[in-house]
């Protein structure tokens, strides 16, 4: 453990905190006459919470007082498929009266030795997510904390009184920046406006006036569906284009599966330089109809069965408008209405998608009105990149205002604070007087490491 500035202590959650699991849903738990607003993974996100959707459980006598929230709560996330998703935290605030959480949220409850809100941003900070990244247990593909490990996690407790300081200049960092984050997301928002509208622009003539409108049949050479042989980062056969592989009008090579079974004839697979490749089965909507035009290909590929391959005529389409003006917003509303869905899954037929109506000017049209958009879209796209590179820069930010306050190095300290020592020693007096016996099991409150002396 690191050296800490007079005053602090190392010591850990069980000391300073009551860590309790929630109410595991079961079938008896259906809502039915004695029913509570019931928190979910869902629920909680990093530093925050989300309770767009809260859904209700039943409880039993005495459950309602052994597990309903209260300000000042941390609820930790136990398991996640993620291991950077593990272990992240959000303060309740009392947003929701007589509110329960479930068994796979962790409630960590601080005691009067820590200021809830220095509990919470410490909870977030790299050094917390890291040490519970390691000691989370993995089983098929989930990874997992328990009560036990998160009353393991070692906290550096400054005096109440600074933590309290800590916690105004971080929100006050932190507020600044959210600041910046906020406007950086009006630009993100403006960019998607700027792509819409010039994906909308090809589909006019330069004075407003509609193209004539045909329907992609029309202009169809065929289209096929892809291969459903199986494929691997290892097999021996062709590379198969999957959805992955499909970006917004581009083919990404970059991460390729091939063909396991050699015997399988992949001849009516494959794609050719100007093919259109389309999504056309995903559990997103937003997804279904997504196109690229292949490229030049120095070496044989195929494509996988959740794609459609198109062919157009070529005399009467250029593929890049063809892929351009599926993106437009008019032209995704029409690929989202005729999506069906099934357990979860959107698809889009190849005979739904020769229904679809494109609006289709002249070959020179298309070029000129391309040129123009490509513009904008290349202009968009890098102004993109330029926010995503800033808010990727706010995030080190804000991770490095954590370690500073965690390290007591974003403010002076004051030697008139009451050391952290003297609190948790008044803590455990107070416990082993009441009733005659310690509180909380019988634990005393453990200090990992005394304060550093100046």
């Amino acid at each position: 453990m690191s050296e800490l500035p007079s005053g602090w202590v190392w010591t850990d959650t069980a000391t300073v905190a009551e860590v309790q699991g929630g109410i595991q849903k079961q079938p008896k738990r259906r809502p039915t006459t004695n029913h509570y607003p019931f928190l979910r993974v869902a629920n909680v996100m990093r530093g925050r919470l989300d309770l767009n959707e809260v859904h209700e459980i039943e409880l039993f006598k005495g459950e309602l007082e052994k597990f309903k929230l209260r300000a000042g709560d941390l609820l930790v996330v136990e398991g996640n498929g993620s291991p950077d998703q593990i272990g992240r935290a959000a303060r309740w605030h009392d947003e929701i009266e007589n509110c329960v959480h479930q068994n796979h949220l962790i409630r960590v409850r601080p005691s009067e030795a820590i200021d809830s809100m220095y509990l919470a941003h410490y909870w977030n900070a790299s050094r917390t997510t890291e040490y519970l990244r390691s000691v989370a247990s993995s089983t098929s593909g989930l990874h997992v904390l328990t009560a036990a490990k998160v009353r393991s996690v070692q906290i550096p407790l400054p005096p109440m009184e600074e933590q309290r300081r800590i916690v105004g200049a971080i929100d006050e960092q932190f507020s600044r920046l959210d600041a910046g984050v906020a406007a950086l997301e009006r630009v993100r928002q403006n960019l998607k406006r700027m792509r819409a509208a010039a994906l909308s622009s090809l589909l006019r003539a330069e004075d407003g006036t509609d193209f004539r409108q045909v329907e992609l049949g029309d202009v169809l050479i065929h289209g096929r569906y892809g291969t459903s042989t199986k494929c691997s980062v290892v097999g021996k056969g062709l590379p198969v284009l999957r959805i992955p592989n499909v970006q917004s009008g581009r083919i990404d090579l970059s991460d390729l599966k091939y063909a396991i079974d050699l015997s399988v004839d992949l001849e009516r697979s494959r794609v050719a330089e100007d093919d259109i490749l389309i999504i056309r089965t995903n559990g997103s909507r937003s997804l279904i109809g997504r196109a690229a035009v292949v490229p030049k290909v120095p070496y044989p590929v195929a494509f996988a069965s959740y794609l459609i391959r198109l062919r157009v005529d070529p005399t009467a389409v250029n593929p890049a408008y063809m892929v351009a003006a599926l993106a437009a917003p008019s032209m995704r509303a029409q690929l989202e209405k005729l999506a069906a869905t099934s357990a979860g899954q959107y698809n889009i037929s190849l005979d739904k998608l020769r229904s679809i109506r494109i609006p289709l000017p002249s070959l020179s049209q298309q070029r000129l009105a391309l040129s123009t958009t490509e513009g904008f879209l290349s202009i968009a796209d890098h102004m993109d990149k330029d926010v995503e590179q800033s808010l990727i820069r706010a995030n080190q930010v804000r991770f490095a205002i954590l370690t500073q306050a965690f390290a007591g190095a974003l403010m002076d300290q004051d030697p008139t604070d009451e050391p952290a020592s003297v609190l948790l020693k008044r803590m455990s007096a107070k416990e082993i007087s009441t009733n005659g016996h310690r509180a909380r099991r019988g634990r005393k409150p453990r200090v990992l490491a005394e304060e550093v002396t100046a």
